[in-house]
């Protein structure tokens, strides 16, 4: 068994002794293999040392493509022993020698760096790489990757037991270490730390958190790299939610506020993205009194993926909003997202539109927003019609029969010979729901030219869905409503000349599915 382990060693140290980098590349790949012969103890003993020494002395081997991207294949090799902690964990860095890392001294090396680190806190053992010196030299050298996760290596180990984490934590961000960090003028540590803002207030009192964690904050909000401003729009979330609603409007507030005036388009970006969780942090006494103006600024945004995130978010913090406010901020700004040249940004507006209207009074839903709504049905890209065509049933039970107006049902029946298939089937099943809702009389005086049009149909699914909504209305109607209404225009449709069979078989469907129906 010793032999085959000294074997396997001199194997590898063979091959990564050969000049040719294909054989250094194929001998990483074999790590794994080698971990699994020689064992923990010997891993740990010999395998690390001796490749963060050959990392050191080959560098041009590190400068190839090759190594590099086998280097990066392969770190973490050890992490696939599962039944081994100890040796997983040893194993770690096996694959990604930190000598590398840390003589490369650019982004790459620190990023490789600290995904091996996190790797080895998941398996639950990171002390066995602080005690190996290949991994302490970066933890308390001077040396790029060492400052840029000292954030990581500090909750490595408290933040998996919850009983330590918020002495340790307070002691790191109290320290000022970690606004010194907070300071450095490489833009990735920077980025490092805004990443870790969030959590580290998840481990401190609240009364820490503005003392010693929102100033750091509001540094990183005016970073010059909009990359971190960005990371920051989440850790100001994070920050709003745990601290009260009055410390919140306190401390939170001009933060926020200052970033939704970001001139970087990506950090406009993620304020949408992020407002509706903002706003049910704040509450919806600041967000009418504060943010609702703000947010309306998003709408008319020069970006079309602000727009479009805006539009979208909008939907999901009308809880949050007042009436009042919906009707005189948000609406006006509406009309002029309908002639939006992104149709990303009217897809967006049919969906939100629709969650407006149940959000506000019936009076001004029926005045200023089913005219939107007629319009969208009539927009030339699909993609908005369905989104209306997805929402609008709760607008129509919401507002009753006075939904159904002339314009909107000939929107309905032009929609009823759109091309695509997809519309149209979306108009079948929205029309068989409205006649169940507003009953018998309705359907006859609206809607049922243009329900029936589902048995010339070219498509199956079209009408396979017309024949279930047939069935439908057949046990809401009942059989009165079959023998009088409906069979009549089915039976007229099948002896109907010309009539293609497929149109008559789905005649003969529709009323198969009636035999069972109840007086």
């Amino acid at each position: 068994m010793v032999e085959d382990h000294i074997d396997a060693m001199e194997l590898l140290k063979e091959e990564l002794s050969n000049d040719e980098i294909p054989y250094k590349v194929n001998a990483i790949h074999r790590l794994p293999t080698v971990i699994f012969a020689i064992g923990p103890i010997q891993t740990h003993d010999k395998l690390i040392p001796f490749i963060d020494c050959t990392s050191a002395r080959t560098r041009s081997f590190n400068s190839q493509g090759g190594g590099r991207g086998a280097l990066r294949d392969r770190r973490g090799a050890g992490q696939d022993l599962r039944a081994d902690r100890e040796q997983a964990a040893a194993a770690a860095f096996a694959g990604g020698p930190v000598q590398h890392c840390r003589d490369r001294g650019a982004r790459a090396g620190g990023e490789i760096l600290v995904e091996d680190w996190r790797s080895a806190d998941q398996l639950g053992h990171p002390e066995h790489l602080c005690a190996h010196g290949c991994a302490t030299r970066y933890h308390g050298g001077s040396s790029l990757p060492s400052v840029l996760h000292r954030p990581h290596l500090h909750l490595l180990q408290p933040l998996r037991k919850p009983e330590r984490s918020h002495a340790k934590v307070k002691l790191f961000v109290s320290g000022r270490r970690f606004g010194e960090l907070c300071k450095e003028e490489t833009p990735l540590i920077r980025k490092t730390c805004a990443s870790t803002l969030g959590v580290f207030a998840e481990h401190m009192e609240k009364e820490l958190i503005v003392s010693d964690l929102i100033p750091s904050l509001k540094l990183l909000i005016t970073d010059e790299q909009d990359s971190i401003r960005m990371i920051c729009v989440g850790a100001t979330v994070s920050i709003a939610k745990i601290l009260p609603k009055d410390e919140s409007k306190k401390v939170m507030l001009p933060i926020t506020l200052q970033i939704f005036e970001d001139k970087s388009w990506k950090v406009r970006l993620a304020i949408a993205k992020n407002f509706p969780e903002l706003a049910g942090a704040f509450g919806k006494d600041i967000v009418d009194g504060n943010l609702v103006t703000k947010f309306s600024l998003l709408l008319k945004d020069d970006e079309a993926d602000v727009r479009t995130a805006a539009i979208i978010a909008l939907k999901s913090c009308l809880k949050n909003i007042s009436a009042d406010k919906i009707q005189t901020v948000l609406i006006p700004q509406l009309g002029d997202l309908m002639k939006d040249s992104s149709f990303n940004v009217r897809a967006g507006l049919a969906v939100s539109l629709c969650s407006i209207c149940t959000a506000i009074k019936k009076e001004v839903a029926i005045a200023k927003l089913l005219p939107l709504l007629v319009d969208l049905l009539k927009d030339e890209h699909h993609e908005v019609k369905m989104g209306v065509l997805a929402g609008i049933q709760p607008v129509a039970n919401f507002i009753g029969p006075e939904f159904i107006t002339s314009s909107m049902l000939m929107s309905f029946s032009n929609l009823m010979k759109d091309q695509k298939w997809r519309v149209r089937n979306a108009v079948l099943d929205l029309l068989g729901n409205l006649a169940k809702e507003f009953g018998k009389d309705f359907y006859a005086k609206n809607i049922e030219q243009i329900f029936l049009q589902f048995l010339t149909d070219a498509v199956a699914a079209v009408r396979d869905t017309g024949i279930a909504k047939v069935e439908l209305l057949a046990n809401t109607f009942k059989a009165d409503w079959v023998l009088k209404v409906y069979l009549p225009r089915a039976i007229e449709a099948f002896n109907k000349d010309k009539q293609g069979y497929l149109y008559r078989v789905t005649a003969l469907k529709s009323m198969a599915v009636l035999v069972f129906v109840r007086r």
